[in-house]
């Protein structure tokens, strides 16, 4: 059961419309989860609607949403991950959308494009590369459907790149390769690249319509090629997502 932290570092972020209230109680912790949600730091305080604590017992990491259990951690670099997921649950749970797809999200002048696809098909490493190209980053996992208009809002989460694509995406993103390695749930290992700068200050009060959907399929050693999809087929995998 949660009890009363004693406190050490305290962050506030805002993602959407929602404020959520990071607690620490080591700092190793703060060193762990804050660069993974820098970009969302506010001071806002009135409009914190949830609580997350991270409570070191007997050198493991307890973290509570909201005074209720979530996650138990052994090691530091199992955190940020469960840490980010749930503000970023908090902040769908209070935010009035049409449908969520699994997707990353570029911006292409005045629309974006959606690129659905199951994990491993390269969704992420596109919108990385993409990005890096010159696109507007708007998420490389989730996109927000917004009713009506099929708008979709900027959500510049860290990108999340797995050990898969580190090779791939080394010449886009020198950084790549001094950022601390994670450990997530499902036993994927990854690094979190901070969104591009000129993103971080982008307005993300206003959507854009979606222009194009293209379904990464990455497939080794095959040659790239794109191939046109009927809107029924297109529904299907859309949905599918």
């Amino acid at each position: 059961p949660w009890v009363q932290p004693i406190v050490v570092a305290e962050r506030r972020y805002r993602l959407l419309t929602t404020v959520v209230t990071v607690r620490f109680t080591n700092v190793e912790q703060e060193a762990w989860v804050h660069p993974v949600l820098a970009q969302f730091e506010t001071q806002e305080s009135s409009h914190a609607v949830s609580v997350i604590d991270m409570i070191e017992v007997d050198g493991h990491h307890l973290i509570y949403s909201d005074k209720e259990p979530r996650a138990r951690c052994e090691d530091l670099d199992t955190i940020a991950p469960w840490v980010k997921s749930l503000v970023w649950q908090s902040a769908i749970d209070h935010y009035d959308y049409f449908l969520q797809i699994h997707a990353g999200v570029v911006g292409a002048g005045d629309h974006c494009i959606l690129l659905p696809g199951a994990p491993g098909n390269g969704k992420s490493t596109l919108t990385s590369a993409l990005s890096h190209a010159g696109f507007d980053y708007y998420s490389d996992e989730v996109a927000l459907l917004e009713y009506p208009g099929f708008v979709v809002r900027p959500l510049p989460l860290s990108i999340g790149v797995k050990s898969t694509g580190w090779d791939v995406l080394a010449p886009y993103m020198p950084e790549l390769r001094d950022l601390p390695i994670h450990r997530r749930a499902d036993g994927k290992v990854l690094r979190y690249v901070p969104p591009p700068v000129p993103d971080i200050h982008a307005d993300r009060d206003t959507g854009c319509r979606v222009g194009q959907i293209i379904f990464p399929c990455y497939a080794p050693d095959a040659d790239t090629r794109l191939e046109p999809l009927g809107r029924v087929a297109a529904l299907k995998r859309l949905m599918d997502e």
